[in-house]
This record gives structure tokens, C-alpha cells and sequence, in this order.
């Protein structure tokens, strides 16, 4: 599982170089507490850390793994983490919110305590469609989401996303070392470096809204760029969208934090007034922290995309750059003859090793549909 808190770092490097911003702010903090994350009926993920040196050009954070986390109801009731990542990330499952309820986030640390208001849940539209948008061949290709609202008033939208992706090597090798032993390959078996499986998830915030619009109808809304020689488009593209209404405060809160981000180049950078959240240290109201905790119930539509395979483009020719006799410095086994008579070929590393440099692992999901190993 990919951290929440990634989603920062992606968004300022999705956007590049920042230029220099002078905002509004409540001053040069350090020690600020960080939360992130959301009440709802799926699992909800809560990450708390402090920002570090926020005088520094790029401020930085530490992890909390040590609070008292929990969610109230204003019936009585609470929910504690299951479990708590070395990330700061708390684990606590509500499972379903009932919709004449009213919840919170409580967290007790550094002997003081910290709330957000109570709020009632919201019910979020049904995802219409997941699609793909493709023009140009050169172009990048587009996972897009599609949703609408029956309900006149505007609605403000999050969502976040998970992918998994089959892919192969450019070619088969039929020799190679795995975990520094040597083996002859099998296609059909686990014991290759042809077919692998990558994962991510999202990092950026993904935000919408319908107000201004003429429909309350979000179409196409574009949530992932995949470049064409990406191995997303190989063989077999999976995606996990989940979508959630939140409150006009929320969506301006995150709006807020995505241009403090894009301006100013961190979350840590000085924080403007307006990005106060709605989460208060009950122990000392005075003191600031970064946040907002909606209650909203989780839509997901998850969805096979074996279309895309059409779409992949190669930006390498392995076939090109196979060598006989001495391998060059980054080459390895192609087609290993296994006698001193017959010469090996090689190729690339990045051209039979489907894990190399990352890309990807053997770990196949146990649900995944292809009989490939």
C-alpha cells in the first residue's frame, strides 16, 4: 500500500519547477500536526505526522506512531485502529455509517488533545463509468471517471485510486538468476523474468466540483496519464476508483492546501490563514493544526481494461541491441545455449528482466484472471 502522504511529494513533482509565492500566513511553524484522512464506510485511513523545520526551503515530517487515535460517534460509541503503519497511518473500520449519526476524529498525543467536529455522513453518487481517453498516437492515453448527482445543488468530489498492471519482458530469456542462483527458465511456471505485475496508487489530490456548471454531472474527468511505452499498457490494466462527496469547507480546505503546494512547493511551507481545517487542539485552542477529517460514504467501481493493450507503443527496439560472444556492461542472458559450441546471445537487463530496475514483481495477485506465472 502506497503511503497517504505520498500524494505531496507526486503533486510537486507532476508540476515542476514552482515559482515564488508569498502567501498570507499564520507564521513560520514548527511542530505543526499534520492529519490526513477521512471518515468513512470503507476502510478509514487516518496519517498523522509534525512538520520539521518549516524555515528550511523544503520542510519535512515526522511520522506519529504513538497517539491515541479514535473515532467518536454522538451516540457513545468509538472506533479504534486495527493496526498502525510505521508511517503514522491508523487502520479503523466503521463499516457503515448511519446516516442519523454524527462523527469525529479524537487524537491524544504529546498530552493534548485534538478534534474535529462532529459531522453527518454523506451519501456520494454512484461512479457512472471508468474510461479510457485516447487521441493522437504520440499522445499520452487517459483513465478518466465519469459521475453524476440527481440532487440540484452543486457537489464537490474526491478521489483516490489503486492500479495494478500485467506486463512482460520485451523478450523471453531462457536462463537467468533469480535471488543470485541460476536457472533455466520456464515460461509457464513462476521461474522467469517475463511476465511481472506492478502496483501504485495515487498521490496527487484529485478534486472536482459541478458547482458553476450548468449539470450536476462530472464527465470524464481525467485521473491518470499513462505514456504509451508504459508498461501499464502491455497486457492487462486493473483499477480500483473510489469516489466521495465532500463538504464545500473540505473542498475548499484541499483546494487551498493543492495551491499552497503548487506555489509555494511544500505542505510545510509557511501555511496561509484560510487552511485552518476544521480539526482544534481542545487542550489549547490557540494552537494551530493542519486538517480537515470529512464523514462521507465511499462509492467504488473497479474495472478491467484489457483495451489498452492496443495502445501500447514501444520506445525501445531490444531486438536491435542483442549481442553474441562478450555481453557489454548492462546485458545479461537472452538465449543461453548451455554449450561451449554454440554461442549465448544477450540483451539488455531491462529488456528480459521484467523486475529490473523496479518495474515490477512476481507477486501475482491470488484473484488475477490470466494463467500466466
Amino acid at each position: 500500500m502506497k503511503k497517504l502522504y505520498m500524494y505531496i511529494t507526486g503533486l510537486v513533482m507532476l508540476l515542476g519547477c514552482i515559482s515564488e509565492y508569498e502567501p498570507n500566513t499564520i507564521g513560520q511553524i514548527e511542530g505543526l500536526l499534520v492529519v490526513e484522512g477521512m471518515i468513512t464506510n470503507d476502510t478509514t485511513e487516518i496519517r498523522l505526522s509534525r512538520s520539521v523545520k518549516i524555515l528550511d526551503d523544503f520542510g519535512e515530517e515526522e511520522s506519529i506512531t504513538d497517539a491515541n487515535v479514535f473515532i467518536e460517534c454522538d451516540q457513545g460509541f468509538t472506533f479504534e485502529p486495527v493496526c498502525v503503519s510505521e508511517e503514522g497511518v491508523y487502520i479503523i473500520k466503521v463499516d457503515k455509517l448511519e446516516p442519523a449519526y454524527k462523527y469525529r476524529l479524537s487524537i491524544n498525543w504529546n498530552d493534548k488533545e485534538y478534534k474535529s467536529e462532529y459531522l453527518s455522513p454523506l451519501d456520494t453518487p454512484a461512479i457512472d463509468s471508468i474510461s479510457v481517453e485516447s487521441s493522437a498516437s504520440e499522445k499520452p492515453v487517459y483513465i478518466c471517471v465519469t459521475t453524476h448527482d440527481n440532487e440540484p445543488e452543486p457537489t464537490y468530489y474526491k478521489w483516490s485510486y489503486r492500479e495494478i498492471w500485467e506486463f512482460n519482458a520485451d523478450l523471453f530469456a531462457n536462463a537467468g538468476y533469480l535471488n543470485d542462483k541460476f536457472y533455466m527458465f520456464e515460461r509457464h511456471t513462476s521461474q522467469n523474468t517475463y511476465y511481472c505485475w506492478g502496483r501504485d496508487s495515487s498521490k496527487v489530490m484529485l478534486l472536482a466540483t459541478t458547482d458553476k456548471l450548468t449539470e450536476n454531472l462530472i464527465y470524464e474527468k481525467k485521473l491518470i496519464e499513462i505514456p504509451r511505452d508504459h508498461d501499464k499498457l502491455k497486457i492487462l490494466y486493473y483499477i480500483e476508483v473510489k469516489q466521495n462527496r465532500i463538504r464545500k469547507g473540505a473542498y475548499a480546505y484541499f483546494e487551498n492546501m493543492q495551491r499552497n503546494i503548487e506555489q509555494a512547493g511544500s505542505i510545510f511551507s509557511p501555511i496561509p490563514a484560510e487552511m485552518r481545517g476544521n480539526i482544534v487542539c481542545v487542550s489549547d485552542p490557540k494552537e494551530w493544526v493542519l486538517g480537515y477529517v470529512d464523514v462521507t460514504n465511499t462509492t467504488i467501481m473497479k474495472r478491467f481494461m484489457p483495451e489498452l493493450r492496443d495502445l501500447y507503443q514501444a520506445s525501445y527496439d531490444c531486438a536491435k541491441n542483442i549481442f553474441t560472444g562478450m555481453a557489454p556492461d548492462g546485458y545479461t542472458y537472452y538465449i543461453y545455449s548451455g554449450t561451449p559450441t554454440v554461442p549465448n546471445l544477450y540483451a539488455p537487463i531491462r529488456c528480459v528482466d521484467c523486475t529490473y530496475d523496479g518495474r515490477g514483481t512476481k507477486n501475482k495477485p491470488s484473484w488475477w484472471p490470466t494463467d500466466h506465472l
